[in-house]
């Protein structure tokens, strides 16, 4: 099993609400983006960047992961274009 499938999987066992979804949701956006630039698929990049979206909701203001967050979306964007 690829370390995606892995996230993938985890990320199915935290409902929404659960504490640690926004960390499983960023986790399966790292992989996805480490897979697009082991490949250069862009449809890896485009579903990193929608997970990495969906984990920054989870992080408001103040939090400190926001902050890697908000930069890894940054280096999707900047990887996409």
């Amino acid at each position: 099993m690829c370390h995606v499938e892995r996230s993938q999987n985890t990320l199915q066992r935290c409902s929404l609400g659960h504490h640690r979804r926004s960390t499983c949701l960023f986790n399966l956006s790292m992989d996805l983006h480490d897979r697009f630039e082991q490949f250069g698929s862009l449809s890896d990049l485009d579903e990193a960047f929608e997970f990495y979206e969906a984990a920054l909701e989870l992080r408001p203001p103040g939090i400190s992961y926001r902050y890697a967050t908000l930069n890894n979306i940054a280096n999707s964007l900047r990887d996409r274009f």
